[in-house]
């Protein structure tokens, strides 16, 4: 199974399933014991979970969050494409043969299925976890940088996109590889 599956299929599943799991797992564990608008700081000044109440219906940022339950219904379908996509992906040969490729494939379909799933089932996606800078606490009044509030599905898609990226920049190029297995296949 793993000559055909690829060389690194297990890191693909691995990082999909834990993934995907602590997504749900937190987002489940912060809304069901964090009442609404209600701050935990974890470092003063600096970073909070927030059960934020709104659910986000945009994209990143939240990128067309003001056309609501229809660009819920448009990033919806966008994550269900790209799962479909690296799913399909992941089925050519060759492709999870690679630690990077095989790492941000997983990590991009966790956060796909995570966000999909908030989308899906209630309507908008969950965000929880608030960077900031505030030069006193709880006053905010004094906040001096405000990143938009985020989930674990997020920082999958963001480190998954780095890594893609990343491969696409330093990987082997396509015609090394091509070169690479016809001078193998002919000695």
């Amino acid at each position: 199974m793993t000559a055909r599956c690829g060389r690194y299929w297990w890191l693909f599943a691995v990082l999909t399933v834990s993934g995907l799991t602590a997504d749900l797992a937190s987002k489940a564990t912060v809304f069901s014991l964090l009442p609404p608008q209600h701050e935990i700081v974890v470092i003063p000044h600096f970073f909070s979970i927030f059960h934020q109440e709104r659910l986000n219906q945009g994209a990143v940022f939240g990128l067309g969050g003001q056309w609501g339950a229809n660009a819920n219904q448009l990033f919806a379908l966008v994550s269900a494409a790209a799962a479909i996509a690296i799913v399909w992906w992941i089925t050519r040969p060759g492709h999870l043969d690679s630690l990077s490729l095989s790492s941000s494939l997983g990590l991009l379909l966790a956060g796909a299925l995570g966000n999909l799933y908030d989308r899906a089932r209630l309507g908008g996606v969950r965000d929880f976890l608030w960077l900031y800078y505030r030069t006193e606490p709880h006053d905010w009044a004094s906040s001096r940088f405000d990143w938009p509030i985020f989930n674990v599905a997020d920082m999958c898609l963001v480190s998954g996109a780095c890594l893609l990226f990343l491969y696409g920049l330093l990987g082997p190029s396509p015609s090394t590889g091509a070169m690479a297995t016809k001078t193998t296949g002919t000695s």
